[in-house]
């Protein structure tokens, strides 16, 4: 019986300081979202790896190919002498 009477005396009291402080009843909203799990990194290639040497080989090769006489004549590879 006491709970009865206490109930509007409560939710008034609970309106009446909702609108001197500014504040009101809300209603409680759900949490955002979490963020979705970062996907985790792609291994690095090791010294080791196949891939690895073969492009190590083409860029020597390349290296190879741009120094060294070869490279700077614009005439046949002969032991002739020019003139």
């Amino acid at each position: 019986m006491c709970f009865e009477v206490l109930q509007p005396v409560v939710t008034l009291l609970t309106t009446v300081g909702g609108l001197i402080t500014g504040g009101g009843m809300k209603e409680k909203t759900a949490p955002p979202p979490a963020p979705p799990a970062p996907k985790p990194p792609e291994p690095r290639p090791s010294p080791d790896d196949d891939a690895v040497r073969r492009a190590r080989q083409r860029q020597a090769a390349a290296v190879q190919q741009r120094s060294g006489r070869a490279s700077t004549l614009l005439t046949e590879l002969t032991r002739e002498k020019l003139g």
